[in-house]
């Protein structure tokens, strides 16, 4: 498991390919996932894991809270909230 900074970090370098080769982003919270690719975010997981999703510290005031679906128990547990981005609400 990798913290959200390395992820992001993989698909800012890829840039424009990266838009033309995925088509879902499935299990991750919405700051992790570049504004020009969030329109492929998904939060329909059916794994078991999905239930135990969580919002770190860091996320409580986040304006994608309603909307977003967290990360998994087991990332926050190893990595709280290194690599989120939250964003202020507005």
């Amino acid at each position: 498991m990798l913290p959200w900074t390395r992820v992001l970090r993989a698909l800012r370098e890829a840039g424009p390919s990266a838009a033309r080769a995925i088509e879902a982003l499935i299990g991750l919270p919405v700051c992790a996932v570049p504004p020009d690719l969030r329109d492929r975010l998904s939060t329909h997981w059916n794994s078991a894991e999905a239930g135990a999703m969580r919002f770190p510290v860091p996320c409580e005031a986040c304006r994608w809270r309603q909307t977003c679906m967290g990360v998994t128990s087991t990332y926050a547990d190893r990595w709280q909230g290194e690599g989120l981005s939250p964003e202020a609400a507005s």
